[in-house]
């Protein structure tokens, strides 16, 4: 563990561990020459390319106003002793940690509307400059100070982040659990998987817990195929939960074509206080907008990735394609 670490421009006395995993560690420091303190990522020395292009997406960003755009403050990325580093703005409590101190009891509605709010402005944000961040989850949405500022969020950790307009095909990104359909089956990927995982935070923060198995892809699968063949609710249940679920029905929708943008000009009652009697029910009649054009190109695609369990499950991804028409 450092107690010091030096750039080129100043010295970062190290105070405590904020975080630590496969990526490195996240400290807390003080800059001397300031005596701000701020969050210094330290990555393994097998990861410094991640940061390297993370590093690339900062400097991408740098015209955008991040306060205003719900993004992370870079200050500095910078290589000490073979390892690289980076300096951000201190912020308070990822959404996931914030859920795990509360025991996971779930957000009030008008508290998860906040949150979508912000966060349909920074994907908008990074929309405007090519950016795809490619790796939402609740671990990478934080509170900035939630008991002077209850539910203003930034979003953190472009390590994923790519340029619209140069996706690798076939590329593995996103979490399991927050991945989308289209990238899980190997097809040609947007902007809309951002959305997607959006709508799977949102699914979790009312939920109190994850929609999908976040631990390997094939079963991952298979629960978006059991939700795809639910049976539908009573008209009083969908009348009770319309306005929250119309949103979700766009944000979870399998097909990339159809999935709402955050830069849409969508009817903002989608985002006000209702009822959510029977929010998992009514999301299983909506979730599977799957148009056959989009499984004839999931079939016809050879690049059928293993999933994150190390097994392949070939026979079975391509038997639940076909179950989705």
């Amino acid at each position: 563990m450092y107690s010091l670490i030096k750039s080129k421009t100043c010295k970062y006395m190290v105070k405590s561990l904020l975080g630590q995993g496969t990526y490195g560690r996240v400290v807390k420091c003080v800059k001397l020459d300031t005596f701000e303190t701020v969050a210094v990522k330290i990555a393994k020395r097998e990861r410094n390319r991640m940061v390297w292009k993370e590093a690339a997406a900062a400097k991408k960003m740098s015209a955008l106003d991040k306060d205003r755009c719900n993004l992370v403050k870079y200050y500095e990325i910078f290589e000490y002793k073979t390892r690289a580093f980076i300096s951000v703005e201190m912020l308070d409590i990822s959404l996931h940690d914030f859920l795990k101190q509360r025991h996971y009891n779930p957000l009030a509605l008008n508290e998860i509307r906040v949150i979508l709010n912000q966060m349909f402005v920074a994907l908008s944000a990074l929309k405007s400059i090519g950016i795809m961040h490619a790796d939402i989850k609740p671990d990478n949405i934080m509170l900035v100070n939630h008991s002077q500022q209850p539910f203003k969020i930034k979003l953190i950790d472009f390590g994923f982040a790519m340029y619209s307009a140069n996706l690798p095909h076939g590329a593995i990104i996103q979490a399991v659990g927050y991945r989308a359909p289209e990238v899980m089956l190997g097809i040609p990927v947007t902007e809309s998987v951002d959305m997607w995982a959006l709508g799977s935070v949102a699914a979790f923060l009312y939920l109190g817990y994850h929609l999908f198995p976040i631990k390997c892809e094939y079963e991952m699968i298979r629960s978006l195929y059991s939700v795809s063949t639910g049976t539908p609710d009573t008209e009083s249940e969908v009348e009770d939960t319309v306005a929250f679920l119309s949103l979700l029905k766009w944000m979870l929708c399998m097909d990339p074509v159809k999935r709402i943008t955050p830069w849409a000009n969508f009817d903002e009652t989608l985002l006000k206080d209702c009822q959510l009697l029977h929010f998992i029910e009514i999301l299983i009649k909506y979730i599977c907008t799957f148009n056959s054009s989009t499984v004839h190109r999931m079939k016809q695609n050879a690049s059928i990735h293993s999933c994150s369990c190390q097994l392949t499950h070939i026979s079975e991804r391509l038997a639940l394609c076909g179950m989705f028409i």
